[in-house]
């Protein structure tokens, strides 16, 4: 039996025909003889590992033994227990420490840099002085250790560029895989813990429903390797909220809601498309990492706010506004990239998957109409997701290319009656139903009284004084209009 032996330089003269042990591994025998080996010799890989894995050193010390070796003897100290010795690698450090570490580090650095003015602001003017001068000596030395610390940030970043599955875009991912699979595990449980007694079960319609469209996006997509190596869960949640998503874990979540507003497979099979994309595309790690770029450089702006500004209240202003900036320039307009993207490849494995991708533009108009009526709807530039309408615009604007895939794929032919066309003639009809029984009715209401009136069996107007007719359209609540569309088409 060999031993390894991993211990200092010292044991060993430098001289001898053994390597020194800081920089080889030495081999020793019990009966006396010593030879050097590789480190190669001692490297044991997981399967499937290729070379940048950490490799894993094993150490065996059975009892004292004395051993001649390189002229001297060595003494090999007995441990009963097999040892690993690991290479330095990335630190295995849970994602969601970040949690509980990222207030933590915030709070820490302005209160650094609030005692940093502080601190400068109870010195004597003489020493202030001895401060600038020294600043001032050392002026070069410091711009060169700011260039050392741009350019190592510089590399860090560029380093750390991969190309996105599918898209081959490339992007800054500052986390391991693993690390985000236990990111999507930890809220999968969570999630699946808060929602208790609500995921329907496997015999259930809907999650039939979804699995089966789930089903048939997966096996169309086998040629994208990302998507052959994904195991694809399905969890359907009893509650009338329209919202679906897919973790990192490849963990379907759709609630019934969803379902219900759905009105086809086609349909559900763009809003899972979307979600799945997500996934694929490894848009969790790529949104976590930006920011934690973005985390960083807000550190520092933060620590010069607390350290120059005058006083508290003006520095609470300016990192309450510094976040604000922070979110609207960088933060939301890479979420609603993401979700762009997202649409885009969507719409695709939908289409490899012969489902009736002119569905999407019905699906987000209908969406839209659903926003206005619950008065949801805010400005692009605030939300986290591009403008409905625009996605229904930039979707058919997609379409055809999506149609080509459906004839490279050798689907079945699609109706010939375009589901566009009948969404909007419905939408048409109905605002013309609507228009004509306004106009028959007006209702004199006193001005001082603010109350609602059935003006037909669709709509209802709220009226504050004066008289309704035509021109109180604008006062329609386009709820029950966007419910009788739905139920017409």
């Amino acid at each position: 039996m060999y031993k390894f032996i991993r211990s200092s330089s010292a044991l060993l003269s430098r001289g001898s025909h053994c390597a020194d042990i800081s920089r080889r591994p030495i081999l020793c025998r019990p009966i006396g003889t010593c030879r050097s080996v590789s480190r190669a010799q001692f490297y044991q890989w997981n399967s499937g590992n290729n070379l940048r894995r950490q490799p894993t050193f094993t150490a065996l010390f059975t009892s004292y033994v004395k051993v001649p070796c390189g002229g001297r003897w060595t003494y090999l100290r007995k441990i009963k227990s097999i040892r690993d010795f690991h290479t330095s690698g990335r630190c295995p450090a849970h994602p969601l420490l970040w949690v509980i570490v990222k207030p933590l580090i915030r709070v820490a650095t302005m209160l650094t840099g609030r005692g940093f003015r502080k601190w400068w602001r109870k010195l004597p003017k003489d020493k202030r002085t001895y401060f600038r001068s020294v600043f001032y000596a050392n002026r070069y030395s410091i711009a060169i250790a700011v260039c050392i610390i741009c350019t190592s940030s510089t590399y860090y970043y560029v380093s750390h560029h991969q190309a996105a599955p599918i898209t081959g875009r490339k992007r800054f991912i500052a986390f391991t895989p693993q690390q985000i699979i236990d990111v999507g595990q930890a809220c999968c449980d969570e999630f699946k813990n808060e929602h208790e007694g609500k995921i329907l079960p496997s015999s259930h319609p809907h999650y039939a429903r979804v699995l089966r469209v789930a089903n048939k996006l997966v096996l169309s997509n086998q040629d994208i390797d990302v998507m052959k190596g994904s195991t694809w869960r399905v969890y359907v949640i009893d509650e009338d909220i329209v919202n679906a998503f897919v973790l990192p874990t490849g963990d379907i979540f759709i609630f019934s809601g969803m379902l219900n507003l759905t009105q086809n497979d086609d349909q559900l099979a763009v809003v899972l498309g979307h979600e799945m994309a997500h996934a694929l595309l490894e848009h969790t790690a790529e949104k976590m990492s930006h920011g934690h770029i973005a985390y960083f450089i807000l550190l520092a702006v933060v620590a010069a706010i607390w350290a120059f500004f005058p006083s508290d209240i003006v520095a609470s202003l300016m990192h309450w506004c510094a976040h604000r900036v922070n979110l609207l320039i960088s933060e939301l307009p890479n979420s609603r990239r993401l979700e762009t993207e997202a649409d885009e490849i969507g719409l695709q494995l939908a289409a490899k998957a012969c489902f009736d991708v002119r569905e999407a533009s019905v699906w987000w108009n209908l969406m839209n109409l659903q926003e206005k009526s619950n008065g949801a709807q805010i400005p692009e530039w605030l939300s986290t997701h591009p403008a409905t309408d625009g996605r229904a615009q930039k979707l058919d604007e997609q379409t055809p290319e999506a149609l080509k895939l459906l004839l490279l794929n050798k689907c079945p032919e699609l109706p010939l009656q375009d589901p566009r066309d009948i969404f909007r003639q419905k939408q048409a009809e109905t605002v013309k139903l609507t228009m004509k029984d306004i106009s028959k009715v007006v209702i004199d209401v006193p001005k001082v009284s603010t109350a609602k009136y059935a003006v037909s069996d669709k709509t209802i107007i709220v009226v504050s004084g004066g008289q309704v007719g035509k021109n109180a359209v604008s006062n329609l609540s386009p709820m029950p209009v966007f419910k009788e569309m739905q139920q017409q088409t």
